[in-house]
């Protein structure tokens, strides 16, 4: 992954966080095209590397993108988030929900609620990645290549050329 598809990634999935859950309180996964959730971790990773030695983020900006990690698990599989949405609106509305429906949605707000704990471990994993990068030698030939491992991300050594530079302004 160059930074630049990182960064692609990420504007990606903050655009995809901006539309909103249109008054439910998920997201459908295919707001994200063709990332994953894992795919967005790993160009969370790979672009704060590239920060960390080309430092243009202001601390506010790092620590909005940092915020925006949180809501990684609002993106479900399309039917899913459908459903969830529409059971979350009828009961907004103190509209009747079937027994089925009711089941369904207090099922997926008791998983949910595990998977917003590992949003946040998702948020930590991403900051841990960051404090071990920090104590590196930036300028050292190897600092690209650690990145790349730690973030568990397979290296090529043409993503060199990309952190040997200055893309972003």
């Amino acid at each position: 992954m160059h930074v630049y598809e990182a960064e692609e990634t990420i504007n990606q999935y903050i655009y995809a966080l901006g539309i909103g859950t249109n008054g439910g309180i998920v997201r459908p996964i295919s707001l994200l095209k063709s990332s994953s959730k894992q795919l967005v971790l790993s160009a969370y990773k790979i672009y704060m590397a590239y920060m960390i030695k080309h430092p243009i983020l202001e601390k506010e900006q790092f620590k909005e993108l940092m915020k925006c990690l949180l809501f990684i698990n609002q993106f479900v599989p399309d039917r899913e988030a459908k459903r969830i949405n529409k059971i979350h609106q009828k009961r907004l509305a103190k509209k009747r929900v079937s027994s089925l429906d009711k089941k369904f949605y207090d099922d997926f707000i008791e998983l949910y609620a595990t998977n917003q704990v590992d949003s946040f471990k998702l948020h930590d994993e991403v900051g841990d990645y960051i404090n071990r990068l920090n104590p590196l030698d930036h300028n050292s030939p190897y600092y690209c290549v650690t990145a790349y491992k730690l973030a568990n991300v397979k290296y090529k050594p043409e993503y060199e050329v990309d952190f040997s530079s200055k893309l972003f302004k």
